[in-house]
């Protein structure tokens, strides 16, 4: 289970370097454990939940086990979404 998390950050990772989204987000390969802190915006987690039923906790923090090789492109595109349209 531990080496499916790590490497489903790292696809989260990797998925948003590739699509260029904006900020730094190295931190997601530096978190530890299920859970990940996503660093996105209130109004962008409103936008994901209301466009997208993507929920969330206020503080954007994510279970990256909810992630697999089928959603965490997807999740990684409405992210980048999110970050490029909603302040």
């Amino acid at each position: 289970m531990s080496s499916r998390i790590k490497s489903m950050r790292q696809r989260l990772f990797q998925e948003l370097i590739r699509l260029r989204t904006p900020g730094d987000w190295t931190h997601i390969v530096k978190q530890t454990g299920i859970f990940d802190y996503t660093g996105i915006a209130r109004s962008q987690i409103q936008h994901l939940q209301d466009k997208y039923h993507i929920y969330m906790a206020d503080t954007s923090r994510i279970s990256i086990a909810g992630l697999n090789e089928s959603n965490v492109e997807y999740f990684a595109k409405v992210i980048d979404q999110a970050v490029r349209t909603i302040n």
